[in-house]
């Protein structure tokens, strides 16, 4: 996903979009099935050095972000307990 967002861009994240070049031209070209004759084709290979510079913005973990564990421990239980209580949500209290 990273690479296709590196050449597709996103422009309300800030990294550079190629005109014309939409995710799934992206994924076609990165799968090579766009055809060498359109015009996005030429707009992606005229802009590799966008592209390149478009990848670390896309790629995850972002430099610099914190590591987490996703493992649930007890505090995390008690706290999504008192959201579940403090917004009525009974359905899921059996499930925490």
């Amino acid at each position: 996903w990273g690479e296709v967002k590196a050449i597709a861009g996103c422009g309300s994240d800030g990294v550079i979009v190629i005109k014309g070049v939409c995710d799934n031209t992206a994924a076609k070209y990165i799968m090579q099935l766009l055809k060498k004759t359109t015009k996005a084709y030429k707009s992606i290979t005229d802009n590799k050095e966008l592209i390149r510079s478009n990848l670390p913005l896309v790629q995850l973990p972002y430099p610099g972000t914190r590591s987490f564990d996703p493992t649930p421990t007890e505090t995390s239980k008690i706290k999504w307990r008192k959201v579940l209580e403090k917004y009525g949500i009974r359905t899921l209290w059996s499930k925490v």
